[in-house]
């Protein structure tokens, strides 16, 4: 089935799918009221970002170098955001000391370079500790890291499917 989606297809509807996740996002925080630690807020940037590169491979040419980079680009975001996803499952799940509260997101943005802000980022506060609202027994952190394993599938699928789609290619031209 998945053999007759063209890639670009695949890219849009993943980056609807993202746009998706980040109005879900924005629902449980402005309706349910709940807060997004730091973490959330970093794993929100790099959706929003893995948004951004699929949106780019809906317009790309679709040569075979191109497909490749554009796959390595999907994988390589992915990863980034499972490691934030497993940060901030270890905290829940295994810290034994947890990181006092923190200072508000919005005023380590406005005052702290940006290497500094992503390290705050990572290291969480108590705030990542907390699991607030679950869906079907299965937390926030846990949807997210599913999220970015389904589109770190997309994109190994992209990468292999060029492969294969070229082997067909070459089939062809030598009957």
């Amino acid at each position: 089935m998945f053999n007759y989606l063209s890639i670009r297809v695949v890219n849009f509807l993943s980056f609807l799918a993202i746009v998706g996740l980040l109005g879900m996002a924005v629902y449980l925080q402005r309706v349910l009221s709940l807060e997004p630690c730091s973490l959330c807020i970093l794993q929100r940037l790099i959706f929003i970002l893995l948004a951004f590169v699929f949106l780019v491979g809906v317009v790309l040419p679709t040569r075979l170098w191109v497909i490749r980079i554009h796959a390595v680009f999907v994988v390589m975001v992915a990863i980034l955001g499972l490691v934030a996803v497993g940060r901030q499952l270890w905290l829940i799940y295994f810290a034994t000391t947890v990181t006092p509260c923190g200072v508000d997101f919005n005023y380590l943005l406005a005052n702290l370079p940006w290497h500094e802000l992503l390290r705050q980022m990572l290291e969480g506060g108590s705030d990542c500790t907390k699991e607030t609202w679950r869906l079907f027994g299965v937390g926030l952190p846990e949807w997210s890291g599913l999220a970015f394993l389904f589109f770190l599938g997309i994109g190994v699928w992209q990468f292999m499917r060029v492969e294969g789609v070229v082997r067909l290619q070459q089939l062809k031209s030598k009957l």
